[in-house]
């Protein structure tokens, strides 16, 4: 999108760049457009952007070892995140569906554990 991006801001530009450059925590210039404390990814953004099935990534994660990997990047990701002041919901877009992946295997976990215990009575 250089060129585009260039044409229409009139000068050589690279998008990717301007914006590490505008959000990077040194020059601190996105707090601009206000910041909020290091957990609210965790406290507020998550609980909101899972709604439901924020309770059966927990189990994903108790009872799937095999959604580990998934579940520690996506956590990762959302701690790096909480070191910058400036936070958006939309920041996380990226990783929501690796939230997503782990709660439907704990989704499946609950359904298969349940059918098991349906069909021994």
């Amino acid at each position: 999108t250089c060129c585009v991006d260039s044409f229409f801001w009139g000068r050589p530009i690279w998008p990717e760049l301007e914006v590490f450059l505008f959000n990077n925590p040194v020059d601190n210039r996105s707090a601009e457009w206000g910041v909020a404390s290091p957990h609210w990814y965790f406290s507020s953004a998550l609980p909101k952007a899972l709604t439901g099935s924020l309770f059966f990534f927990a189990i994903g994660i108790c009872r799937e070892r095999r959604t580990w990997p998934l579940a520690v990047m996506a956590l990762s990701y959302v701690l790096l995140y909480s070191l910058l002041p400036h936070k958006e919901l939309r920041f996380l877009f990226p990783v929501l569906p690796y939230f997503t992946a782990v709660a439907a295997a704990g989704l499946d976990s609950v359904v298969k554990n349940r059918r098991k215990k349906g069909a021994g009575v």
